[in-house]
């Protein structure tokens, strides 16, 4: 299930448990929000009840993401390319940028719209580039599947959510041959591959997986 606080909800990373795990596990502030458990840690005298909440990559710290990266990968720079393949700018190595980002990278002539990733080739070291309209997707392809309970039936409507915290997007989803097919009812931005995709009925996490 959701956590019922919305802004701290983990179910998204949960997908991937099933009901041997499941039922293992509790989730003891499941039905709290952060500032009812704050009150409780004060109440038993915990030191860290006032503690600021970590925005960092998970048990590293506010680190910049960039910057922990370049000393594990070797940057590259490399072309940034329009949508017909022409060189417009350059980057500083495709493993620093998602889809969607707008900034990072530089492009020769000014177009007087910003411009966003929206594809990598990561053979030739390019980053694609366009429009916000050119971000935008109503549907994908989602494999690597994993449900929490039975396999849903064939085809089926649910809500999809792309990212941590992200907006919950109504959706048809098709099964075929391990493979989802998610169509949804508007184009939504920053579909990204590699990413988790998963699907819930109401407040129940039926299971997801990979954006392809």
């Amino acid at each position: 299930l959701k956590g019922i606080d919305t802004s701290k909800d983990q179910s998204y990373f949960l997908y991937l448990l099933d009901q041997e795990q499941l039922s293992s596990t509790l989730f003891p502030v499941g039905d709290m929000v952060k500032a009812d458990v704050r009150v409780l840690a004060e109440k038993a005298g915990l030191p860290t009840y006032r503690k600021p909440d970590s925005v960092g990559i998970c048990f590293i710290g506010e680190v910049d993401i960039k910057e922990f990266l370049k000393k594990r990968i070797n940057p590259v720079t490399g072309n940034v390319v329009d949508r017909t393949g022409k060189a417009i700018g350059q980057h500083e190595g495709a493993q620093f940028y998602t889809i969607g980002q707008r900034h990072g990278f530089t492009v020769d002539e000014y177009t007087g719209l910003p411009m966003y990733v929206i594809g990598k080739n990561m053979d030739e070291n390019e980053l694609i580039v366009g429009f916000a309209n050119d971000v935008n997707r109503d549907s994908f392809c989602v494999s690597e599947l994993h449900w929490i309970n039975d396999t849903p039936v064939d085809e089926f409507v649910c809500d999809v959510r792309i990212r941590h915290l992200g907006e919950l997007h109504k959706s048809i989803v098709k099964l075929e041959k391990g493979v989802a097919e998610v169509k949804m009812e508007e184009p939504i931005f920053g579909v990204a591959p590699g990413q988790s995709a998963v699907f819930y009925k109401g407040d129940v996490v039926l299971g997801g997986g990979i954006i392809e």
